[in-house]
């Protein structure tokens, strides 16, 4: 008899043949290794898909990093040019008040990022909920792979030392998916590459995101004194900045 198997990780075809009918063994041995074989296909797969998903999660989170270097770089003008007013002993009124304007667009634009900072951190948490399921899926993996050696050792121990009825073709089968199976190390690996390199510019840019909010609150700070000792405080149409 002979049971053939297409390979799901190499499209090569799996051969086990013997001379009389299976025993329990062998199909224990034989299922063993075709869940092995669809289990490292399907995790392959899931490795690419989730990758593709970090990737495409870098652009977001590089096109916002693009939009905060454009905010730090107009929140610096309007900080230096606030203490500029501040410090000088004949302010210009109408110029503190222009700088004043600008601050409160600006604060609409903060507002405006802050919201995209958002959305990436909810993608973010999203990220990492897809790559949990993996790492417990490699391991679910290795397990397999453990029965399923141990089936076979038991298999040899019972008819031989040296194989099975199965034969050199079998073997010559097992070894060439085995080989196959390293192409999902290789993706794992390339994933958790991925995945580190994405996460820590995420990280990057929180980190700077929190400094530049604490800057910013002491430039409004500046801003506010401006409206009390450079602007007429009764000019009414000057809002507060909150």
């Amino acid at each position: 008899m002979s049971k053939n198997i297409e390979q799901q990780m190499n499209g090569a075809e799996l051969n086990y043949n013997r001379a009389n009918t299976f025993t329990q063994a062998e199909g224990k041995m034989i299922n063993r290794y075709a869940d092995m074989d669809s289990f490292a296909k399907e995790l392959y797969n899931e490795y690419a898909e989730v990758q593709e998903r970090y990737e495409a999660h870098d652009v977001d989170i590089k096109i916002v990093i693009a939009r905060f270097r454009a905010i730090k770089t107009r929140m610096r003008h309007l900080e230096d040019s606030a203490k500029y007013i501040l410090t000088n002993s004949a302010p210009d009124a109408a110029k503190a008040e222009m700088i004043i304007e600008e601050a409160n667009e600006f604060k609409a634009l903060l507002n405006d990022f802050h919201k995209d900072v958002e959305r990436l951190s909810i993608d973010s948490d999203s990220m990492h909920d897809v790559f949990i399921p993996l790492d417990d899926k490699d391991k679910q993996l290795s397990e397999i792979f453990k029965e399923y050696k141990q089936y076979k050792n038991d298999l040899y121990d019972k008819v031989s030392k040296g194989g099975f009825e199965g034969g050199n073709t079998y073997d010559a089968n097992e070894q060439e998916f085995l080989g196959s199976m390293a192409s999902v190390n290789d993706k794992q690996s390339e994933f958790i590459g991925v995945c580190n390199l994405v996460i820590d510019r995420y990280n990057m840019l929180i980190e700077e995101v929190e400094k530049t909010y604490a800057q910013w609150d002491k430039c409004n700070v500046m801003i506010e004194m401006m409206k009390f000792t450079v602007v007429s405080p009764y000019d009414i149409s000057l809002v507060c900045l909150n």
